[in-house]
C-alpha cells in the first residue's frame, strides 16, 4: 500500500521530523509490516527511531537503506545508534 503525506508542506525544508512522526503514526495501515519513507529532501532520518518505538514496525528511509546497502556490500561492520533497527550493530561478513 502506498500513502502520500498530503497534509505535510510541499517545501521539504519546512517538514521537520516531528511532523513526519505524527503523520505516519496516525496514517499507517494496520496491515503494514514496515514503513518506507521515500524522502524528497525532507528530514526523515530524524523520525526513524521514534516511529519504530511508536508503531512497533520496521521504518526504512531512503538514505538509511542506501547506507545499509553500501555497508553490507562492502562487508563493513557497523554500530550506528538512534537510526532504527536496520542500522543497529552488525558484524563484518568478510
Amino acid at each position: 500500500m502506498v500513502t502520500k503525506a498530503v497534509d505535510l508542506p510541499d517545501d521539504p525544508a519546512r517538514v521537520d521530523p516531528q511532523r513526519v512522526i505524527d503523520w505516519v503514526e496516525h496514517h499507517v495501515d494496520d496491515r503494514a509490516e514496515a514503513v518506507f519513507l521515500a524522502g524528497n529532501g525532507f528530514r526523515a532520518a530524524g523520525a526513524v527511531e521514534e516511529l519504530e518505538l511508536r508503531t512497533g514496525r520496521l521504518i526504512l528511509e531512503a538514505n538509511q537503506a542506501l547506507l545499509w546497502g553500501i555497508l553490507a556490500a562492502t562487508g563493513t561492520g557497523w554500530d550506528i545508534t538512534d537510526n532504527g533497527r536496520l542500522l543497529r550493530a552488525s558484524t563484518s561478513t568478510t
